[in-house]
């Protein structure tokens, strides 16, 4: 079999991709594609198609999704690599590699200053032939409020769930808090100037980190076709500005942290977490979890929440030329920041 690799025109082959979607990713809706592959603010996806020489189908596809991440204090265009897949009756003729080497070769003629992606198991090998990094696998961070679920027995529920359950709230550091006279907390529909405020503020304590605006914010969470997100925002009482959010969604009565940000590691993220926290609880969430790769000081202090490291599969890769000036700082992991709101889905 012969097979050749082309860059797509996201109009005419748009009912191909969301064919080769239902093939390799069947749980993603249709809505995705105008989302992520016209819609991105930083702009429109590209994409390669591997092509059955042969019958002229469309056999697997691969893209970068254009993102602004702030490395070292400066802007950067950097791209997300997702969406690899070939069907499963053409794997094995190389056609994977010829889609990934496509992608490489196009990261300076676009301006990227490096790419990265969520690997798995099977697409990781492919993505290191071709000049991918390791940098690590991302973790999974998860507190337990309570130990209902783990007692199927009712009368063990009452007995032995309850007085856990006590001990376990009385322990954890959100018991101790007192809000501070400064601040107050919100629930919002949408994201307005004073993220993009934040951001200004708040993105000098990170050496990686996707750009956090309130455009950006508002396409990625209020406009997303994959879950309904909520935002809880800590404010300052006096000049009302944005001092901390978080965005999540819920999954039967698990709480999932997709986004965060804050002013910084004291005050404003210990306030954000105990007000958090607290709020899920009176919500009756039985547990909160978080994905995170890197930030040892956010992971400091959510191990001082109570929270514990999960195993997790995914793990991340990093593409970038070899006299890239940002080399050193990427290949660090300590200095990016990324949560599952980084992914590209």
């Amino acid at each position: 079999m012969d097979y050749s690799v082309t860059s797509v025109d996201l109009d005419t082959n748009k009912d191909e991709i969301i064919s080769l979607w239902k093939e390799n990713f069947p749980d993603l809706p249709p809505e995705r594609y105008d989302w992520i592959y016209k819609n991105n603010p930083y702009g429109k996806a590209l994409s390669w198609v591997a092509v059955d020489t042969i019958t002229g189908l469309l056999v697997g596809i691969t893209s970068l999704f254009p993102r602004e991440m702030n490395v070292a204090g400066k802007n950067v265009r950097v791209g997300i690599a997702g969406d690899f897949a070939v069907n499963q009756e053409h794997r094995g003729f190389n056609v994977a590699l010829k889609l990934q080497r496509a992608v490489t070769a196009s990261t300076n003629q676009n301006n990227f200053k490096f790419l990265y992606g969520f690997s798995n198991s099977k697409a990781e090998p492919i993505q290191l032939r071709v000049g991918y990094v390791l940098l690590g696998r991302i973790e999974r961070w998860a507190k337990l409020l309570t130990t209902r679920r783990y007692f199927k027995v009712s009368a063990l529920k009452r007995t032995v769930s309850k007085p856990l359950d006590f001990i376990l709230k009385s322990v954890s550091k959100e018991a101790r808090y007192r809000r501070a006279e400064t601040y107050t907390i919100q629930s919002l529909n949408s994201f307005d100037q004073r993220f993009d405020l934040l951001w200004e503020r708040a993105c000098k304590h990170f050496d990686i980190i996707g750009e956090k605006t309130k455009d950006y914010l508002n396409w990625r969470y209020c406009k997303s076709p994959h879950k309904d997100y909520e935002i809880f925002s800590l404010i300052d009482k006096n000049s009302r500005e944005i001092c901390g959010y978080v965005v999540y969604y819920f999954e039967n009565k698990v709480v999932f942290i997709a986004d965060m940000l804050f002013l910084d590691f004291d005050s404003a993220l210990d306030s954000l977490l105990c007000e958090f926290i607290l709020y899920l609880r009176s919500q009756e969430v039985e547990s909160i979890s978080i994905l995170l790769f890197g930030c040892p000081n956010l992971v400091k202090k959510l191990r001082s929440f109570g929270f514990l490291r999960r195993d997790e599969e995914s793990r991340i890769l990093v593409y970038l030329d070899k006299s890239s000036p940002y080399t050193d700082i990427v290949l660090n992991k300590s200095n990016w920041l990324l949560l599952e709101g980084d992914r590209d889905i």
